[in-house]
């Protein structure tokens, strides 16, 4: 145990951190570990190496707790507080306020490949009843948002 908390400060070194960081982004979508492997294109040893030496599956369980959800929880309680005139506490209400606007700033990569996932599984959905909708153009769609999420990984 001591060892593996000892790799993950160290930091993993791998060949190619692209690949690396993308296949990072698309275990915390919770996407199959085959497809990864073949959308990354690794070999699934090499997938199942960095999801245990990276600690993906801490991180992933950790991520249950998102922004969203934090978000939420601010704005119930402010609703609170604003219900309850009584008892009102600008200081306190302020407070919740301002961490809810920094909690809203910013767009990360995550979220992106978040966004992407679910709108990829729309999609899927509508072509059940949209004919349209091939399984060419799902490739298609989704080789698309592969390839834009590198392009952001890679730029920033």
């Amino acid at each position: 145990m001591a060892e593996k908390q000892n790799k993950e400060k160290a930091g993993i070194r791998v060949k190619d951190p692209q690949k690396y960081e993308y296949a990072y982004l698309l275990y915390m979508q919770k996407i199959p570990q085959k497809e990864i492997a073949e959308r990354v294109g690794v070999s699934q040893q090499t997938l199942v190496k960095w999801k245990d030496e990276g600690g993906w599956e801490y991180k992933r369980v950790a991520k249950t707790v998102s922004r969203d959800n934090i978000i939420n929880k601010v704005l119930l309680r402010l609703n609170e507080m604003l219900d309850n005139a009584d008892e009102f506490n600008a200081d306190e209400f302020s407070k919740a306020a301002n961490q809810l606007s920094k909690l809203k700033q910013g767009c990360t990569v995550d979220d992106i490949a978040d966004i992407l996932t679910k709108f990829g599984d729309w999609v899927i959905e509508q072509s059940a009843s949209d004919k349209t909708i091939t399984t060419g153009f799902v490739q298609q769609l989704t080789r698309l948002q592969d390839k834009y999420l590198l392009n952001r990984i890679n730029n920033g």
